[in-house]
């Protein structure tokens, strides 16, 4: 199980994160294993829908640098509202757009494994190592 029900995004998850943070101009260019980690850890108990959904709306709407407490606090926000399908249509989010960011993401995640000498794998979420 992963995101909010296990507490902690895997590292594959994380690096689909990171993936769209780099290609909404974050403060990562390519991130490595302590980037990860770094990520992981701060956003123990957040699940990777919400992370992506903050980054999206940060990226939309303000211009300060994509950080794991800039995305906490979006993720606190969309909590307190009547749900988070509810926060993601505020937003805009809609199928359309959200094929738009699965291609962005795609193309992120090819940077991601390059960069990390990752082999290209089959799936998006696949990780060389275990998802621990």
């Amino acid at each position: 199980m992963t995101g909010a029900a296990a507490g902690t995004m895997s590292r594959a998850e994380v690096a689909v994160l990171l993936a769209l943070v780099v290609a909404y101009g974050g403060p990562v260019e390519a991130p490595t294993e302590e980037t990860v980690a770094q990520w992981r850890d701060a956003l123990a108990g957040y699940s990777l829908g919400e992370c992506q959904a903050a980054v999206i709306a940060h990226a939309q709407t303000s211009p300060e640098t994509l950080s794991p407490f800039n995305l906490i606090r979006r993720i606190r926000a969309a909590r307190r509202t009547k749900g988070n399908g509810e926060a993601l249509r505020r937003h805009g989010l809609d199928a359309e757009q959200n094929a738009r960011n699965a291609a962005t993401i795609h193309r992120g995640m090819a940077k991601i494994r390059e960069a990390m000498g990752w082999p290209e794998t089959g799936g998006a979420h696949d990780d060389p190592e275990e998802n621990r």
